[in-house]
């Protein structure tokens, strides 16, 4: 599904999924400047914006992925990847892949 605006993106089951918690909290780490922890939040809510269900599934599922799989694996360089690089000309997520793995917010 794709969306038109920030207020849809925001009655999403994604915003409220507790994966974006680890997301968002992975963002502000990546980034120093205190003014930055609400772009951080911006910037999730964004890549959902962008690339819609199937791109937030697909991060989401990544991490999901990953704490069952490789619980010592670095999470942190995709999330911003994924992320940070959302406006970029041509940009594919690395997660684009993982939405097989993703589990809603019920069966997380």
């Amino acid at each position: 599904m794709k969306y038109n605006n920030i207020p849809e993106v925001l009655r999403s089951e994604y915003v409220h999924h507790p994966e974006s918690k680890v997301i968002i909290k992975t963002l502000e780490d990546l980034l120093p400047n205190i003014k930055e922890v609400q772009y951080a939040k911006y910037a999730w809510l964004e890549f959902i914006l962008i690339f819609g269900s199937e791109g937030a599934e697909g991060l989401i599922g990544f991490i999901q992925w990953m704490r069952e799989n490789d619980p010592e694996g670095t999470i942190s360089t995709t999330i911003g990847h994924d992320v940070f690089g959302r406006n970029d000309t041509c940009f594919s997520p690395r997660s684009t892949g993982y939405n097989k793995y993703y589990k809603d917010r019920a069966n997380s």
